[in-house]
């Protein structure tokens, strides 16, 4: 998708008013807190005739207050400024940023591209998984499916939490469990069952409790049991599927991800999980639009993709177990 002239016009200008505001906002929220700030303070010893009989805690008292007076006023005052000028301006440039900059670099890396900002993953399709702690917030957007070298693949952003409400011993707190890329490829290894695989110290709480038949096995490769954790339902075939070859790139995928990532092979499809892993594909609103350097930052965020299949070497793996032609197996 060619991004025209006028398109790129459309979208700076509303970049340079968003930015504006924003600039304008803060110089605003920073002089209401001096002002208010100050008026607190100036309240607060309004009425003291010696300040000499104060002690430091009523210092510290009268100070503080007129200071939590002056930056609720600019919260209050940036929050608001925000919703009103800046949200909407913002989500329309955002909108058309992602429609015209990121689909089109997506379209020069993958045929077939399906792309939507604002679709992800189902919940139910993540958990089912059971490759990362579940919670009760859950948010999936920026998704994208498309083929790379003949293998079918979709990717979300994903980002689990968990709420506690408040209670007698602790106030309300959140919890993030898992804040990541989510991808899934079309595996063509035939495997009937499920095998996880991650590694060890990463995710520590993650049992296999919601796995019906599920087992950690060890595989012949001492330094695999060493560094990686497997279950499977399936104990007998997981010396076929985790050959030295598809060892040897899972280590070296391992080191590449810095240990925040987990496999699942299931149901033909293999699922990679990393952690603190999210793309970036957004605007930044006090930097110049180019298209050029867009690409650049948009092809450097999909390059996680790229070296999954070319590190784990799925696209050779596709056509060794099955006929590049039709998909079948091989007999």
């Amino acid at each position: 998708m060619e991004v025209n002239r006028m398109q790129l016009i459309s979208m700076e200008h509303r970049r340079q008013i968003c930015a504006r505001r924003i600039k304008i906002l803060i110089v605003l929220g920073i002089l209401v807190f001096l002002g208010i700030g100050g008026v607190g303070i100036y309240a607060m010893y309004y009425d003291v005739t010696d300040w000499s009989e104060l002690g430091w805690m009523e210092h510290l008292t009268a100070v503080g207050g007129g200071l939590l007076m002056g930056v609720l006023a600019g919260a209050f005052v940036g929050f608001f400024g925000y919703k009103l000028v800046v949200e909407g301006p913002f989500l329309k440039l955002r909108t058309q940023y992602k429609e015209t900059l990121v689909r089109g670099a997506l379209e020069n890396l993958f045929s077939d591209l399906e792309y939507d900002p604002k679709a992800g993953f189902r919940q139910n399709l993540i958990e089912g998984t059971c490759m990362v702690p579940t919670g009760n917030r859950y948010k999936s957007e920026d998704y994208i499916r498309g083929t790379y070298k003949g293998i079918v693949f979709e990717q979300a952003d994903v980002t689990i939490k968990q709420y506690y409400a408040k209670n007698s011993n602790r106030g309300a707190r959140e919890e993030t469990r898992f804040d990541g890329r989510w991808m899934i490829f079309q595996f063509s290894k035939q495997f009937s069952g499920y095998l996880r695989i991650k590694p060890k110290g990463f995710l520590e709480k993650l049992g296999i409790g919601g796995l019906r038949g599920a087992e950690k096995v060890k595989t012949r490769d001492e330094e695999f049991n060493r560094r990686f954790e497997v279950v499977t339902t399936q104990p007998d075939q997981v010396e076929h599927l985790l050959n030295p070859q598809f060892l040897e790139r899972l280590y070296a995928l391992e080191e590449r991800m810095k240990n925040q990532m987990v496999l699942c092979f299931q149901a033909g499809q293999l699922h990679v999980a990393v952690d603190g892993e999210q793309d970036s594909m957004e605007i930044d609103l006090f930097k110049a639009i180019d298209p050029e350097a867009e690409a650049r930052n948009i092809r450097q965020q999909m390059d996680l993709v790229l070296d999954l299949v070319n590190s784990l070497a799925l696209d050779r793996e596709r056509s060794r177990y099955t006929n590049a032609w039709d998909g079948t197996p091989v007999r």
